[in-house]
């Protein structure tokens, strides 16, 4: 069975966060379902017929795949390398991570740190499901998949995210995203309720295709989103090959993303906390889902929503709410 990588990777951020052994997960390989255990909350049971069938594998730490301290002294000698005996200092008592930020951020290093550790561990992370004879299935890489999500502005940010812990979530670092999105040729997307977009993400790229929303409360609509190689200059090659074949730029959506993963109802549920530019802060619910899973993909997300306190959803788009503006 093709596992979304995407889910894989929240497992391992949300294993990594504590100290070691704090939180560890479980992957069922022959059906995909991720089992959690935490030892400050609430834990899932892994049948026994689950353990019993060998197809069950541990997801790794952090420390597992050589990403801890290493990771750290190898872009503290390639950035700040007149820094290395201050960082050693740092790291040489606890709650080293949270002053080494502070450092890298009195540099203006800090961002750059963030897409460093991002690209390495996903790199070591994929290997890791090479080796282990993991199939993986990127975002949106099935084309009879549907993007199920619910969106809500919210003032709060940090209450939902304390909230989304007591439910055993842990809420990641920020990145920022970067979305350029274009204008069809020949057809009127603001009419036909379709969009393209090319995203940015510290060194990471995407090119995402989203159809008509499908539904009148949520934003469930047909989604194919493809990587791009994380190369310098990506983002303005495919920008050229696109208006070369005619589409036009209409507007660029910038912001602060954190993510967070939720098992919920036997789901993997992504949740983003957003500070959009111009717009405000915001909260989305999503999931992927195929055409016959959607009733079940849609109450999923707004039993989690309620159980979050969050309502109001918002069917608009950021690109829509941002061109009401001008």
């Amino acid at each position: 069975m093709k596992i979304r990588f995407e889910d894989i990777e929240l497992a391992y951020q949300s294993v990594s966060f504590g100290q070691y052994g704090e939180n560890s997960a479980w992957l069922d390989k022959s059906s995909g379902k991720i089992y959690w255990h935490s030892e400050s909350g609430d834990s899932d049971e892994i049948p026994e017929e689950v353990w019993e069938s060998h197809d069950v594998i541990e997801i790794p730490h952090k420390r597992d795949l050589g990403l801890g301290r290493r990771l750290v002294f190898k872009f503290v000698e390639s950035t700040i390398p007149d820094d290395y005996d201050r960082v050693r200092e740092i790291f040489s008592s606890r709650g080293a991570y949270a002053r080494y930020k502070v450092l890298l951020d009195s540099k203006g290093v800090l961002q750059k740190w963030y897409d460093f550790e991002n690209a390495a561990e996903e790199n070591a992370l994929r290997q890791w499901c090479e080796e282990n004879n993991i199939e993986l299935l990127e975002s949106g890489g099935s084309l009879g998949s549907y993007e199920v999500e619910q969106k809500f502005p919210v003032e709060d940010l940090a209450g939902v995210a304390e909230r989304m812990g007591a439910l055993g979530a842990t809420v990641g670092e920020p990145q920022v995203e970067v979305d350029l999105y274009f204008a069809h040729p020949a057809r009127d997307f603001a009419e036909t309720d379709e969009a393209l977009r090319i995203r940015r993400k510290g060194q990471k790229h995407f090119i995402t295709y989203k159809g008509p929303k499908i539904d009148r409360t949520t934003k469930t609509r047909r989604e194919i989103d493809l990587p791009l190689p994380a190369e310098a200059g990506t983002f303005d090659a495919w920008r050229g090959i696109l208006e070369a074949l005619g589409f036009s730029p209409v507007a660029e959506v910038r912001k602060s993303r954190r993510k967070a993963h939720i098992a919920w109802q036997d789901r993997n549920v992504e949740c983003s906390l957003d500070e959009v530019d111009r717009l405000g802060t915001f909260v989305e619910l999503e999931l992927i889902a195929d055409a016959e899973q959607l009733d079940t993909a849609r109450a999923c997300i707004g039993s989690l929503a309620e159980e979050l306190g969050l309502s109001g959803s918002e069917r608009r788009s950021y690109l829509e709410l941002l061109l009401e503006q001008e």
